[in-house]
C-alpha cells in the first residue's frame, strides 16, 4: 500500500491501514523528519508490518522522478 502524507489524514489512514497488518506500507511526503516519526510509530505499534518512507515533493518533478527510483 502507498499513501501520502506525514500528518493529518495521510497519517491516520497509515496507522488505521497497519492496524490490518499488510506485508508493507509505503509513505511519501515532503519532509523527512515527519516520515521517519511515522514509520517509527508504525512498526513500535505493529511490528509485523513493514513501513518504508519515500522523500517526495509531489510539486517538483525531479523530487518526483528520484522518488520512483
Amino acid at each position: 500500500m502507498f499513501l501520502l502524507g506525514t500528518a493529518g489524514l495521510g497519517k491516520e489512514s497509515a496507522l488505521t491501514l497497519a492496524k490490518h497488518h499488510p506485508a508493507h506500507i509505503y509513505l511519501s511526503g515532503r519532509d523527512s523528519q515527519r516520515g521517519a516519526a511515522v514509520v517509527g510509530e508504525i512498526e513500535n505499534s505493529f511490528p509485523e508490518v513493514k513501513a518504508t518512507f519515500v522523500a517526495c515533493d509531489l510539486a517538483s518533478f525531479a523530487s518526483i522522478e528520484q522518488g520512483a527510483k
